[in-house]
């Protein structure tokens, strides 16, 4: 049997909730989430937080349930939405919406005397992947906004998406900020062998102890150990379909088959850049027959 990696991979469903989502992982959440929504508007720093039911159940028999990463409510009563989305979705903006809705109407209350005085619910999701229709930018803050102008109307309705595969910092002297440190280390700390940014900060110190494989029971060990292999799976099976999508291509080197490909990737979530790449056709070419 292989010798476990020194950390656990955040990217599994275990560890991502080991990390953020326990009571003993207060401190971790809200220093992440003051880090990444300091220099974003309307600004409110974080001081404590109160994790809340994840799942929001049906109310009816053909009504969807949601179920979230992490749901939480700051002390200001801000209410956040965290999650990690290793695989790119159909409609995953919608989704997102939908998931929004969802916190956003269950607080409403029954009686004449409620007037619509909502919480700010804030989503964040963390994609390791690309969205075609978001800017090639890191960390894309959404709000609703007056078209014209594009000024906000209401801080109650908000989104941060974050696109992993644009952070750009390959080693640990570039992260200037605390937010490049949260997801260097986010991004890296399954290959890790030893915890940086310590001597900037305490907390990454405390993080190294948590975040450890051997500091698990051995029935977190097995919990954890199911999804890393699910994980894999999934990865696995991603990477399989590049590599035959790519494969295909070559071998034919037809237009057609180009064209087939390209819808194909597009239906399994894949971006135009990573397409054009695959196919080894321009971007324009690709979103003239994927997007038209």
């Amino acid at each position: 049997m292989a010798k476990p990696h020194k950390y656990i991979n955040p990217f599994t469903d275990f560890g991502f909730k080991y990390i953020f989502g326990r009571e003993e992982s207060k401190p971790f959440l809200i220093d992440f989430l003051n880090s990444l929504l300091e220099d974003g508007p309307d600004y409110d720093r974080i001081t404590s937080l109160t994790y809340r039911d994840k799942e929001k159940n049906k109310s009816r028999k053909d009504e969807r349930g949601v179920i979230y990463d992490i749901y939480c409510t700051t002390s200001s009563g801000n209410q956040f939405i965290v999650e990690m989305q290793k695989k790119a979705q159909k409609n995953f903006i919608s989704r997102s919406v939908y998931y929004h809705s969802v916190a956003i109407a269950e607080q409403g209350k029954v009686g004449p005397e409620w007037n619509f005085n909502i919480d700010p619910v804030i989503f964040v999701s963390l994609m390791d992947f690309t969205l075609d229709h978001l800017p090639k930018e890191f960390a894309v803050h959404v709000s609703l906004c007056e078209r014209k102008s594009g000024k906000p109307i209401t801080d109650r309705e908000r989104y941060i998406f974050v696109q992993l595969p644009l952070f750009d910092k390959k080693r640990p002297e570039d992260c200037i900020t605390n937010i490049d440190r949260w997801f260097y280390v986010l991004i890296n700390m399954y290959n890790m062998e030893t915890m940086p940014f310590t001597v900037q900060k305490k907390l990454f110190n405390r993080l190294s102890e948590v975040a450890s494989y051997a500091s698990l029971s051995p029935k977190e060990k097995r919990r954890y150990n199911a999804d890393l292999k699910a994980y894999r799976d999934l990865t696995n099976q991603m990477e399989y379909a590049k590599s035959e999508a790519l494969a295909k291509g070559e071998a034919k080197g037809k237009s057609e088959e180009k064209i087939r490909l390209a819808k194909l990737m597009r239906e399994r979530g894949y971006d135009v850049s990573t397409i054009a790449s695959l196919v080894e056709m321009p971007e324009e070419w690709v979103e003239s027959i994927v997007i038209g």
